[in-house]
């Protein structure tokens, strides 16, 4: 499993890196360029944002799904994002309870990094940062290992009883980082 998260993740990184049109992205020839209601997000905010999607990607990405709803998708500019708000509530929930499995959390913790990149992608493009996505994603996915190495020991010295405690104190850190943040 992890070797396929690992040659997703790096067909990924390709296709934005050669910059295909395969995704509507901020700098794309293809996308029409308007001028932004809002201020862009910092570099020093793509960064927390990914770093603290790591601890909860689903949680991230709905928060900023909401928040482009509320404040960034005056023109309907970002509707193909907001039109997915169903899935995303799909994807937090799954990503919610699999991390309180104690067992199946640490493989889940493995398909976070899938989730991770795409978050970063989100806050590169629709939050309008002036930096490229890729800074942010190997952010969460340093943050992501780093994660990992706690959760081991936590959950082995426990005997899987703090999984779902500290899945649930970086639920609660997620949410509130990330909605303070934008």
């Amino acid at each position: 499993m992890k070797h396929i998260t690992i040659i997703c993740l790096c067909l990924f990184s390709i296709v934005l890196a050669m910059d295909l049109s395969v995704f509507p992205h901020a700098g794309n020839a293809n996308t029409v360029q308007r001028t932004p209601q809002y201020e862009p997000i910092s570099k020093a905010k793509l960064i927390g944002l990914s770093a603290v999607a790591s601890f909860s990607p689903g949680i991230a990405l709905l928060s900023i799904v909401y928040d482009v709803r509320r404040t960034r998708n005056t023109n309907g500019e970002n509707d193909w994002l907001v039109g997915w708000l169903w899935l995303y509530w799909v994807i937090a929930f799954i990503d919610v309870t699999s991390n309180k499995i104690p067992v199946y959390a640490h493989v889940h913790h493995f398909i976070q990094y899938g989730l991770i990149w795409y978050v970063a992608y989100v806050a590169a493009t629709v939050l309008g940062t002036d930096v490229t996505m890729l800074l942010g994603a190997l952010t969460g996915t340093g943050m992501q290992a780093v994660r990992q190495g706690y959760h081991l020991p936590v959950a082995g010295g426990s005997l899987g009883m703090g999984t779902p405690i500290i899945s649930t104190i970086e639920d609660v850190v997620t949410g509130v980082v990330v909605n303070w943040m934008l």
